[in-house]
């Protein structure tokens, strides 16, 4: 069971991480996230610098546009007639108007692209207005593919187009006006430009999902905002002169001039050169696709590495984040653009609000195991004032953690011993409503119901005497006892048939153990006390003697004095066995593989046919009494408090010992017992853990001792279907109601099972 923890929905930081999502969403689609991608190209840049190759742009920046402007730009149009001319800057009125006049027709007739310092082709129609009064002049924009309608009066020469956003890194390809799209304005210049150069009229074709803009010879690529990413340096700027110069090369590129007046000129400029070299970066589906699918699992591990310390989350985080380079710079090799910026923000902000989470957590935590470990000291002394009742209110208010559970599940289990069943029953209650796994307060309850307590528990291990009265086991009241001799208690573990058994440790050679206790009285004439005193310590005396692997190692016996008391306590010191009883695998749905329980009746055949040779006979073998280690693949013996020397039986004549429905038929009728006995016990154990099922049943201990004695059970595989028919032919020769028709030794039982689990399922037994 785990501290408990504020779930984080319940707190301000989930709101907080909340808002921060929609700030990094709507950051990163208004673009104001994009100066972090702006810096993440340079660093990608400066690492990996592209090839200087000679542009097909030449920029011009010394021209001004005015009447002298237009005179230096005419004379570059005569030198170099293939060349597009594209404009960026302010234009003076006497600049507009002279591009109708005839001494400029020769120029005008070039195509040239004017880019105003609105942001939208609309906004620059009508500041074009406002400065000349007309738009006759004005070309009109073909839209791409079919959407061709759009209601502007222009010229026959000019275009005017989009101007970039200065503070966006990513620059616009295509722009929307309505429910049509436009090319932008280094679109249309590169386009027309590739036009120019070819000598052929293209068309611009497909817009769409698949995001890109074509020509006869041209494809350009975009991402799903119509945008691409510049890389590459920004052009170099010359004079008009130097343009001039080059006569014996003639310039079929673009000739770019702006005055350098506008902010947006210097991005334009290298957005424009860049996608005319082809060399951008831009986005498609699956940079989309795996950016968010990232930032997903960027998220799922920041929010599941809350427990480790915060140098190991460091190392998480940062590592994670590095892959996602290594990511991007794979994508960038071949000019996609694998966006980081929302995933370092976002991340970055989650992690910090985590921490911030985790802090106030373990704030949390440790204020409530300081008062869950006030509440276990409270429960004990309230305990003993037998105010309990009034400590249970403040329970119902905590919120436990696995070390009040343990405090008052061993007050649950001291006022049972001492027959305060419904204080005990309570605090059960309380146990499985905080913690509903928890196995030891469910075996009690289920002992504790009334239901359960009216009807015969015919698996609890029982003594009748030869006059057919049951012996009964005395525990009495138990107070709070600190070791027994050399044995530290920590916990009480449980219940067991015999007493309460304790968790210990033997601080010597800090070894734990488990402590089974029987509470022991100082009038020996009570003949029910010296049986069950001479059952309890024989048990240490036969399971002492014995040394197997898979036998419950005894360590130590004695007795303990009870202070202020005429009464003490026996205890056996045994190793402390980690797993699961079987009696947790004898209902369908919970069964074990077939071969498994094969695997484990041999280990159990192994030790008991040592047992046998050691004159020891265990006359209560029960799936409760045999413990599986799953990690060991290993299953262990315990509870030999009945078992007895086969040479100098120590139970008075005609005694019933064990488990009804596990019992032997000549238990039932209590004829001495030998080896044989254990071998029916051990088959009926084999045949509940196949099939989920009793072979012998019935309402009342007569009832179950008649059909064991008298009527033949049902095959096995009757009841499990799927079984091999070696489950039956073992079964049934190990239930035989004349004990020399059965296995005659362990030995014999174990090599039938070891030939059946080869023959059947392929497999050798567990070493």
């Amino acid at each position: 069971m785990h501290s408990p923890k504020i779930p984080i929905r319940k707190t301000g930081w989930f709101y907080l991480w909340l808002f921060f999502l929609l700030v990094s969403v709507f950051g990163e689609q208004s673009g104001h996230l994009e100066v972090i991608d702006a810096v993440n190209s340079k660093v990608w840049q400066k690492i990996n610098p592209p090839i200087e190759t000679r542009s097909k742009l030449v920029r011009v920046t010394d021209v001004n546009f005015d009447l002298d402007g237009l005179d230096k730009i005419l004379n570059m149009a005569n030198e170099h007639p293939q060349a597009t001319f594209a404009f960026i800057g302010n234009y003076s009125n006497e600049f507009l108007k002279n591009f109708s006049l005839p001494v400029y027709r020769n120029l005008t007739e070039k195509t040239v692209l004017l880019s105003a310092q609105k942001k939208t082709s609309v906004a620059a129609i009508s500041y074009a207005e406002s400065k000349i009064g007309v738009l006759s002049n004005i070309h009109r924009l073909n839209p791409i593919s079919e959407l061709s309608n759009i209601n502007w009066q222009v010229s026959a020469y000019n275009h005017l187009a989009f101007q970039p956003n200065p503070l966006s890194y990513a620059t616009t390809l295509v722009w929307r006006n309505g429910g049509k799209y436009y090319p932008s304005f280094i679109s249309q210049v590169a386009i027309i430009s590739e036009r120019n150069q070819s000598k052929q009229q293209s068309a611009l074709l497909n817009f769409g999902i698949n995001n890109y803009l074509s020509t006869l010879s041209t494809v350009y690529y975009f991402g799903y905002m119509g945008e691409i990413y510049a890389n590459g340096q920004e052009p170099k700027p010359v004079s008009h002169t130097e343009v001039l110069d080059y006569k014996t090369e003639r310039i079929n590129g673009v000739i770019l001039i702006d005055d350098l007046s506008l902010a947006a000129e210097n991005q334009t400029a290298k957005s424009l050169a860049s996608l005319i070299d082809k060399n951008y970066f831009y986005s498609n589906w699956l940079t989309m696709l795996i950016k968010y699918f990232s930032l997903a699992v960027l998220l799922f591990i920041i929010f599941r590495i809350q427990l480790l310390s915060l140098r190991k989350q460091i190392l998480v985080v940062f590592s994670t984040l590095a892959l996602l380079v290594v990511v991007q710079w794979l994508f960038a090799s071949q000019l996609l653009w694998f966006s980081l910026s929302l995933i370092f923000v976002l991340g970055l902000i989650s992690w910090l609000l985590q921490i911030g989470y985790s802090i106030e957590t373990k704030f949390y935590i440790d204020k409530n195991i300081q008062h869950n470990n006030f509440l276990a000291d409270a429960a004990s002394i309230f305990y003993q004032s037998q105010n309990i009742k009034h400590f249970i209110e403040h329970l119902e208010k905590s919120q436990p953690n696995q070390m009040l559970v343990d405090s008052i599940y061993n007050i649950a289990i001291e006022a049972e011993a001492n027959q305060n069943s419904t204080l005990a029953k309570t605090l059960h209650v309380w146990i499985l409503k905080n913690n509903p796994k928890f196995s030891p307060s469910l075996e009690r309850m289920s002992e504790l119901s009334p239901k359960e307590r009216d009807e015969p528990n015919f698996e609890q291990t029982l003594v009748i005497d030869p006059s057919g009265e049951k012996i009964t086991q005395q525990t009495g009241s138990i107070l709070q006892i600190e070791s027994f001799g050399r044995y530290r208690v920590e916990r009480v573990l449980g219940k067991g048939a015999m007493g309460i058994v304790f968790q210990g440790v033997d601080p010597k050679i800090n070894r734990y153990v488990a402590i089974k206790t029987l509470q022991l009285s100082d009038e020996l004439d009570d003949e029910s006390l010296i049986e069950t005193k001479q059952r309890f310590f024989r048990e240490a005396e036969t399971a002492g003697n014995l040394s197997h692997a898979n036998i419950v190692t005894i360590y130590d016996v004695g007795e303990e004095r009870q202070p202020n008391s005429n009464r003490s306590l026996g205890y056996i010191a045994m190793d402390l066995l980690t797993g699961t009883p079987l009696s947790k695998f004898i209902k369908k749905g919970k069964l074990l593989p077939p071969s498994l329980v094969y695997q484990l009746m041999i280990q159990m055949t192994d030790a008991l046919d040592y047992a046998h040779r050691q004159k020891v006979i265990h006359r209560d073998i029960k799936p409760a009494n045999i413990i599986y280690d799953d990690e060991l693949q290993r299953g262990t013996l315990t509870d030999f408090g009945i078992a007895y020397m086969s040479d100098h039986s120590k139970t008075k004549t005609g005694t019933i010992m064990g488990s009804p429905y596990y019992m032997s038929p000549e238990q039932v009728v209590g004829l001495k017992v030998d080896g044989r006995s254990d071998v029916f016990s051990l088959g009926v154990t084999f045949y509940q853990l196949l099939s989920g099922e009793l072979p012998f049943t019935g309402e009342s201990i007569a009832s179950v001792a008649f059909h064991i004695t008298k009527t033949k059970h049902e095959s096995v595989r009757q009841k499990n279907k799927k079984l091999r028919s070696s489950a039956a032919r073992i079964t049934n020769k190990a239930m035989q109601k004349d004990a020399n028709k059965r296995y005659q030794t362990m030995q014999e039982f174990k090599q039938a099972l070891i030939k059946s689990l080869k023959r059947d399922y392929n497999k050798l037994p567990l070493s």
